[in-house]
């Protein structure tokens, strides 16, 4: 019975055999090694080999996947890797870069969530990149259009809904003139008033001037006779007339 070991830089395993005395060998990193394959039979008896051994790096890979094709501007689409596979001393230093083509970015992320800012056919590019610089790059494409308008809506304005817009600014136009008459309105009315307040209380002044011009000398028709009182108050209009007042207060024509 056969036993083979292999041993890598101080580091030594068993290899299974294959059939015809072949056998497998794998390591996790990368870099030049001397293999040195040692072969033990029953009795103890040994022999060995060394061969030199170039282990290449292996790029990462990964599944992309996003919850949708056909999304509107107000929905955000999810997208994720999975089944990730690279040598496991490469994957704590893989580097993870989203990029979108209306701008958005996210880094260090196996998973993003994402509102679109355009419409129109939009791509979801995301780049693994280990640390020897290998990289893994999947895309997802995404059809992206404008949130649906509710329909039957007499005054609700869409993306270029015209007749919409001119709906709403006739009823701004007509609101403004009810407001703008109801305000000529109440001035011309409040004028009106004003204006009759002035001739009332004209009259009123006109009629007490009236009264008043009754008690000046010269408005009596008639002639009075004369009191002798020597202290009464005399007084000649413009007319040469002579007017007395007399214990009333009332003007009278006298001769003086």
């Amino acid at each position: 019975t056969l036993a083979v070991y292999a041993n890598v830089e101080g580091v030594q395993q068993s290899i299974d055999r294959g059939e015809y005395g072949t056998f497998t060998f794998s390591r996790s990193d990368a870099g030049n090694f001397i293999l040195n394959v040692t072969v033990r039979d029953g009795d103890g008896a040994e022999s060995w080999v060394e061969l030199p051994l170039n282990i290449t790096n292996r790029a990462p890979t990964a599944r992309l996947n996003c919850s949708t094709s056909d999304i509107k501007l107000d929905v955000e689409i999810i997208c994720e890797l999975l089944e990730i596979e690279d040598s496991p001393s490469d994957v704590p230093w893989l580097m993870i870069n989203w990029s979108i083509t209306d701008g958005g970015t996210y880094h260090s992320t196996f998973r993003i969530s994402h509102m679109f800012a355009a419409t129109g056919e939009q791509v979801v590019t995301v780049t693994l990149t280990d640390n020897q610089g290998e990289t893994f790059i999947a895309n997802h494409t995404v059809n992206v259009s404008h949130v649906e308008e509710e329909e039957g809506g007499l005054f609700s304005i869409g993306d270029g809904d015209l007749a919409g817009a001119i709906i709403w600014l006739g009823m701004a136009i007509v609101l403004g003139a009810i407001i703008l008459g109801g305000g000529i309105f109440m001035l011309s009315f409040a004028r009106r008033g004003k204006s009759e307040y002035d001739e009332d209380e004209y009259e009123d002044e006109g009629e007490d001037e009236i009264e008043d011009d009754s008690t000046l000398p010269g408005s009596q028709p008639e002639a009075q006779p004369q009191q002798k009182d020597p202290e009464v108050t005399w007084h000649q209009d413009e007319n040469g007339v002579w007017w007395w007042l007399d214990a009333n207060g009332d003007w009278q024509q006298g001769q003086r």
